[in-house]
C-alpha cells in the first residue's frame, strides 16, 4: 500500500490511454517545477572586480524536448547570468540567475511548439551587466501523441504545474502540464514500458519507474532520474533475485549527496 498525498485532486482529469497510469497522478498534485518555467526577479549581486564579458552566445535545439531550446555561452569575469527570450508577441521572460557556468550551456524550458523565439544572455559581473546580440530559435513539432494531450478539471488551477505520466502502448512521457492544462515540458522513454510514480525531488531532478509491475508481479524495472533539461542523471535498479514496483520512489540527500 501507498499513503494517500494531501494534495487536492482533480475532479476531472483528462482521459489517459492507460487507467493505471492514472492511479499515479500523486493526486494529481500542483507542483512548482524547478525548471525556469517563468520570469524570474534579477536579484544577484556581482561580486567580482573585473566587468563581465560576453564572448559568444548561441541557441540550439533541445533533443530531450521540443518544448525548449539550449543556449551555449562563453563569458568572462562573470558571477552569474541568464537567457531573457521573447515572442514577437510576448513580453520578455528570463530563466534564473545562474552562477555555476562551467558547462557553458543553460537550458531554456517550457517554450510553445512551432514558435519562433529572440533569446539574448545577461552576465553580470564587476558591477556591470554585459549583453549578447540576440540570437534566433524556432522550437520543434510535439511528439504526435502530445498534440492530443491536455489535462482539465472542474476547477481550473491559476498557477503551477502538474505532473503526471502517460503511455501510448510503445512510449511513457513523463509530463508536466501547465495552469492552461497544456503540455509544458516532457521526457520520452521508449520502450513499451509505462513510467509509474512521477515525481520531482528534493534536489530539482525528476524521477520515474519504468515497470509493468503493480506492487507484487515479479517483473523486472527500473528508477530514472532526469535533470530539467531531460538529460539522464541515474539509473537506479534493484539487486539480483530483488524486484523494483512502482510505488513511493524517494531520493534522499545529506549534505547534497545521496
Amino acid at each position: 500500500g501507498r499513503d494517500a498525498d494531501s494534495a487536492p485532486p482533480l475532479d476531472t482529469p483528462a482521459p489517459i490511454p492507460r487507467g493505471d497510469a492514472a492511479m499515479r497522478l500523486r493526486a494529481c498534485a500542483l507542483v512548482a517545477l524547478a525548471i525556469a518555467l517563468g520570469a524570474c526577479s534579477n536579484d544577484k549581486q556581482p561580486t567580482s572586480s573585473d566587468p563581465a564579458v560576453v564572448n559568444s552566445f548561441s541557441v540550439g535545439a533541445n533533443q530531450n524536448n521540443v518544448l525548449s531550446a539550449i543556449a551555449t555561452i562563453d563569458v568572462s569575469a562573470t558571477d552569474s547570468a541568464h537567457i531573457v527570450y521573447w515572442t514577437g508577441t510576448e513580453a520578455k521572460q528570463s530563466t534564473p540567475f545562474v552562477s555555476d557556468l562551467s558547462s557553458g550551456q543553460l537550458p531554456v524550458l517550457g517554450l510553445q511548439p512551432e514558435t519562433d523565439y529572440n533569446f539574448y544572455v545577461e552576465a553580470v559581473g564587476g558591477g556591470v551587466t554585459a549583453t549578447s546580440d540576440t540570437a534566433t530559435f524556432t522550437t520543434g513539432v510535439l511528439p504526435t501523441f502530445l498534440q492530443s494531450v491536455s489535462l482539465t478539471s472542474a476547477s481550473p488551477a491559476s498557477f503551477g504545474y502538474v505532473l503526471t505520466s502517460l503511455f501510448d502502448g510503445s512510449t511513457a512521457y513523463l509530463t508536466a502540464f501547465d495552469s492552461a492544462g497544456r503540455v509544458a515540458w516532457y521526457r520520452a522513454f521508449p520502450g513499451g514500458i509505462p513510467a509509474e510514480e512521477s515525481k520531482q525531488q528534493a534536489n530539482g531532478d525528476f524521477t520515474a519507474v519504468l515497470t509493468t509491475s503493480h506492487g507484487g508481479e515479479l517483473v523486472p524495472g527500473q528508477a530514472v532520474e532526469v535533470a530539467p533539461d531531460g538529460s539522464m542523471v541515474r539509473t537506479f535498479t534493484a539487486p539480483d533475485g530483488s524486484y523494483l514496483d512502482g510505488h513511493e520512489f524517494q531520493l534522499v540527500f545529506n549534505n547534497g549527496a545521496y
